[in-house]
């Protein structure tokens, strides 16, 4: 398949350069051939994110699989309509970060989690055993739901560690930059049902990305200057599919991604556990992780999963990340950051 991107959470490429209609149909036929029953469907802002989605139904109901179409939405307001829906999967019409020219597919468990290698894996089986599907007849039926957003923010403000009314009582400013991706509706209101005052730039659904979709500091300069005009107390930039977010301090300064994460996260976190790597840490530990699998923490790293790894992370033995963590060619300061902390499993 040249031009394409294919890793076991999906596929990626240029539309009309490697990712072709034709393409995305068989792929949505394999993965409907195994996750057989009801799959859940949603797309971000692209151009051409219509045109796939309609190809993705075609496969799936070529499958005889069920369609739950939510049509713009993020991709973690998709992966809960999964688990809400009782779907047996789902699939996402994105490229993620990539530039808008870019497209793709997600491919989702019932449990609304990205499938792991060997699920993986058995699509692409499919795909290329399937021979010509564009004679099969489709079936079954095609249905939608509008409370996709509602669901995901009620599941939010939910959590045990939401406060809404102390956060409301703040009256806090805040600015927010969706790069006209899918996040516009589903951020604003959320934010709005917190009490916050809120200044939105790139927030209509376009397709149209002003700046690289990608919220790294350099790409969300635009926001940096918002928040320190509006004299705001936090900005959040996301990108297209809303996986991603970045956040800008009240001095009008971006942290960056890595960072966003440790913010967000230290509060909730058990500080006896022991030490985690995030993703910037990922790429160069992985060796070190892979040979350390044991009860005991749960490293959360986001992207790529290695082969015989439980979904969601892996377990490494504390000894190993203890020598890690003071070993400046394996983990260092000035190359990763700080060092997070585990949260037990």
């Amino acid at each position: 398949m040249p031009n394409l991107l294919v890793s076991v959470s999906g596929v990626r490429g240029i539309y009309g350069d490697g990712l072709t209609e034709e393409i995305v149909r068989k792929f949505a036929y394999a993965f409907g051939t195994l996750y057989n029953g009801s799959v859940v469907v949603g797309r971000d802002s692209r151009k051409s994110g219509e045109t796939l989605v309609h190809a993705v139904i075609s496969g799936l109901r070529k499958a005889g699989t069920d369609v739950v179409n939510l049509g713009l939405a993020s991709t973690p307001t998709t992966e809960m309509a999964v688990t809400e829906k009782k779907a047996d999967g789902g699939l996402i019409v994105t490229a993620s970060h990539n530039p808008a020219e870019w497209n793709g597919l997600k491919f989702l468990g019932a449990d609304g989690v990205f499938l792991d290698s060997s699920e993986g894996q058995r699509i692409l089986e499919v795909f290329h055993s399937a021979g010509d599907i564009e004679k099969k007849s489709p079936a079954v039926s095609v249905t939608g739901w509008e409370f996709a957003n509602e669901h995901h923010i009620d599941s939010i403000l939910s959590l045990d560690i939401i406060d809404s009314s102390l956060i409301a009582s703040k009256n806090f400013t805040v600015c927010l930059d969706t790069v006209n991706g899918a996040g516009g509706a589903v951020c604003t209101a959320l934010l709005e049902r917190l009490g916050c005052e809120i200044f939105i730039i790139n927030g209509n659904p376009t397709g149209y990305f002003p700046h690289g979709a990608e919220p790294v500091p350099e790409n969300i300069s635009d926001l940096c200057s918002l928040v320190r005009e509006k004299r705001a107390d936090i900005g959040f930039a996301v990108d297209p599919d809303v996986d991603r977010l970045s956040i800008v301090n009240e001095k009008g300064e971006a942290l960056g991604e890595e960072f966003s994460k440790v913010r967000a996260g230290t509060p909730d976190m058990d500080l006896t556990c022991g030490p985690v790597v995030n993703k910037a840490q990922y790429d160069r530990v992985n060796r070190y992780i892979a040979k350390g699998l044991s009860d005991g923490l749960k490293v959360a790293a986001e992207g790529g999963i290695a082969d015989g790894v439980p979904k969601g992370g892996f377990f490494v033995k504390p000894t190993l990340f203890a020598a890690a963590n003071h070993d400046s060619d394996l983990l260092t300061q000035e190359i990763f950051g700080p060092v997070l902390v585990a949260l037990p499993f």
